[in-house]
């Protein structure tokens, strides 16, 4: 039996967890060439935006680049960017180091996981290619961050 308010829990939950992870890697900032999976992440709406690329900081730029001179593809995201209340409202970080082969199906996890499609930024989920593995990561990732978080 469907449950909304049990469903608007899980949605918190998960806006909670990826907001730990965006101010945990916020200055992380990827040297040059380093591949990942980033996020894009709006302060003022909770929304946000995860892509990936085999250089993480130069897309991070050209997105800015993009956003600032208000040529977005993205018109959702633009369009938030052009009422933002400041600058520092939104938060662009690498989130998780991924060899470059396995891009395109770390991106699916995290778009699905964290359903980026649905309450973000992001149009659709990529086509699918297999996922188990970066569960692994990803609860790496997610145990590092609870205990540095208690510490």
């Amino acid at each position: 039996m469907f449950n909304p308010k049990a469903e608007n829990n899980k949605n918190i939950q998960k806006k909670i967890e990826l907001l730990e992870i965006v101010k945990a890697n916020q200055f992380n900032i990827p040297g040059p060439k380093v591949s990942g999976i980033y996020i894009i992440y709006n302060l003022d709406n909770d929304k946000f935006y995860i892509g990936k690329s085999t250089d993480v900081l130069a897309r991070l730029t050209r997105h800015k680049n993009y956003l600032f001179s208000n040529s977005h593809r993205n018109k959702k995201i633009q369009n938030d960017f052009n009422k933002m209340k400041s600058p520092e409202s939104f938060i662009g970080c690498l989130i998780d180091e991924v060899d470059k082969t396995q891009l395109q199906a770390a991106e699916r996890y995290y778009i699905t996981y964290f359903e980026a499609n649905i309450i973000g930024y992001n149009k659709q989920v990529p086509s699918s290619e297999p996922l188990i593995m970066f569960f692994r990561s990803f609860t790496v990732i997610f145990i590092h961050l609870l205990y540095s978080s208690m510490g």
